[in-house]
């Protein structure tokens, strides 16, 4: 470490620093390094495996320019909340954080993120992937409520809504947040479609929305249907993504993942008729799409670029239609 404070005592211009599996940090090493790091801008410190929320905590109060931190595989969570004291702290330094990833830390809890919603207010991007207790959807409402600039949240994998919290008083008036445009949820079996629209109705100008292999047996379209300003949905390892009705549209849709949905050419040519701008169409392991299917899309989406199958699992009527010119271009196989 000696060494280390040396190099950075005399490098006091350092914007950008990559320590990531510098395993032997501790919080008390990077308190003492901050103090060098007042133009830092971006750090990254994930796989540092002793570090706590105490470090995050130490770099925001020194270094007032920071904008960017990534402490992925962190013990973040496993420390007492912040004191008072400190929080009174943020309050006047007013941190200019807007990228936090705190992907894959174990500890990492609701208190937590409403906490960290409430002293980083400027956050624009936070991912929380892979965190199973995180499990209140109050946790995302918190963010969404005090950081007017947070654009795109990563919640994959988490355990959110497992935790009923809709008669909490906290949950009474949501609000609209009209900043979030992009929301990543896959792997969350606890999402019901009633959160999600509940979620809708909050965030009516969101563009991306993931649900990757989330089970929404109980309605799936019900939802969809309520993001009309959505450019990009993920609907990937979903279930009953066949019920599909053709009854409303989503103009502004334009990347749609099937992938592993087994739908079929009806549902293929519902939604070609109700998402008319779609440019890319993932059909990975849809071997019910035949020829029939990828020609009604092809019909009815004008500026279609690309569907997309999987080489070892795609219909013998699609491997033929490749040949014609017409369709050549877009036929994808990956």
């Amino acid at each position: 470490m000696d060494g280390m404070y040396s190099l950075l005592s005399k490098c006091r211009c350092i914007q950008h620093l990559n320590l990531k599996y510098a395993r032997f940090l501790n919080d008390q090493h990077v308190a003492e390094l901050s103090l060098f790091l007042a133009g830092l801008k971006s750090i990254n410190l994930s796989s540092c495996n002793h570090l706590t929320e105490s470090a995050l905590f130490s770099l925001v109060r020194s270094c007032p320019l920071l904008s960017d931190i990534k402490m992925e595989r962190t013990n973040i969570g496993k420390e007492s909340a912040v004191s008072s004291n400190s929080l009174r702290d943020f309050v006047v330094v007013n941190p200019q954080l807007k990228s936090l990833c705190l992907a894959r830390c174990e500890h990492l809890k609701d208190e937590n993120i409403i906490l960290f919603a409430s002293i980083f207010p400027t956050l624009e991007l936070l991912d929380l992937r892979f965190s199973d207790q995180i499990s209140e959807e109050l946790s995302l409402f918190s963010l969404v409520k005090n950081c007017p600039s947070l654009s795109e949240i990563k919640m994959e994998d988490t355990d959110i809504g497992k935790e009923n919290v809709e008669n909490n008083d906290s949950m009474m008036d949501i609000g609209i947040y009209p900043q979030l445009k992009s929301l990543y949820l896959g792997d969350n079996l606890w999402l019901s479609v009633q959160k999600i629209i509940m979620f809708a109705s909050s965030i009516p100008s969101l563009q991306l929305l993931d649900l990757n292999d989330c089970d929404l047996s109980d309605g799936i379209w019900q939802f969809v249907r309520r993001f009309d300003m959505i450019t990009h949905l993920n609907l990937a390892s979903c279930t009953d993504v066949n019920k599909f009705k053709m009854n409303f549209v989503l103009p502004k849709l334009q990347v749609l993942d099937l992938a592993d949905t087994g739908v079929d050419d009806e549902t293929v040519y519902a939604i070609s008729k109700s998402c008319p701008g779609l440019l890319e169409l993932l059909l990975k392991y849809c071997y019910y799409v035949t020829e029939k299917g990828v020609k009604h899309v092809v019909e009815n989406c004008k500026q279609l670029r690309k569907i997309e199958f999987s080489d070892f699992y795609v219909h013998d009527t699609i491997r033929e239609l490749a040949m014609d010119a017409l369709f050549a271009s877009v036929l994808k196989f990956l």
